[in-house]
């Protein structure tokens, strides 16, 4: 259920999103280049539609709109990028090469080597990397878990590893971010992450200890530090504990079942509408 559910959310979020910057990348390309083909976009005859009732600023607003967009979209991409260069730099500064080495050994399969022990007392557990994912285990955790514990732990994150969920996860945030006034695509970016999170402890549990998974769970979440910055990463203990741990509890429960908000919906359902309306409005 959890990974339909994580499929639907991704491409409700990346289809909502689509749409509109298809759009905006037509009307641009009408605006800017006098491309006929792309004439007839729902941004195009919304401001025909506008012009038709005498008001000329139309032009200007959905230009500013189009571009507040767009380049709002380039800039969390951007910040984006270069946050997890920064990370991947910060990660390297504090990397402890006899600990990493040692993890791995105990860890790796398939040849695959993508734990990093870092030197900080503070317990961190998190994925991070939109190309090449790497787990990041600090000394305070290890210090923290026991043996049990930590095995859960890294079969958790190494689902997100496998599965690239920084870059899942960093696509769903910006799109919620950049189109702020569609709330449909706010609500898939919270309800995504718990999806991710809820299939990263069926795969750790079916491969270590539920139990231990649970303890460390409740372990980090009390003591676990949320990250201050923007970067799209995967945490072990930032989303839904209550739900994990009833999950963990009751492994054979469907779960909540997922239904659209109304409100967040109903808002969506008007935005979408009104370019809609501006088009048949536009033909008649």
């Amino acid at each position: 259920m959890w990974h339909r559910q994580s499929k639907a959310l991704l491409a409700l979020s990346l289809a909502l999103t689509g749409f509109i910057v298809l759009q905006m990348l037509m009307y641009a390309a009408c605006t800017l280049f006098g491309w006929k083909a792309f004439q007839y976009n729902l941004l195009w005859l919304c401001t025909r539609w506008v012009h038709a009732y005498g008001i000329r600023a139309a032009d200007t607003f959905m230009a500013l709109f189009v571009l507040g967009t767009i380049g709002h979209l380039a800039w969390l991409t951007g910040r984006q990028i270069v946050g997890a260069s920064r990370a991947a730099r910060k990660i390297r500064g504090c990397l402890s090469p006899e600990l990493t080495m040692q993890l791995n050994r105990r860890f790796g399969t398939d040849g695959r080597e993508d734990i990093v022990a870092v030197a900080s007392s503070a317990p961190v557990a998190l994925t991070v990397g939109f190309v090449r994912p790497t787990i990041v285990l600090s000394e305070g955790l290890l210090a923290m878990l026991n043996d049990e514990e930590l095995e859960a732990v890294v079969h958790h994150e190494r689902f997100h590893s496998i599965h690239r969920d920084p870059l899942l996860l960093m696509l769903v945030m910006v799109c919620a971010r950049a189109f702020w006034y569609i709330p449909l695509l706010q609500w898939c970016h919270r309800q995504f992450a718990v999806t991710r999170e809820m299939l990263a402890d069926r795969y750790a549990a079916g491969r270590a200890s539920a139990y231990g998974l649970g303890s460390a769970l409740l372990k980090l979440a009390r003591n676990a530090r949320k990250p201050g910055h923007g970067l799209a990463v995967a945490t072990f203990a930032g989303q839904s504990v209550a739900l994990r741990i009833e999950q963990l509890v009751n492994p054979g429960a469907s779960g909540p079942k997922l239904a659209l908000p109304m409100r967040e919906s109903l808002v969506s359902v008007i935005v979408y509408g009104m370019l809609f309306a501006a088009f048949a409005l536009s033909m008649l």
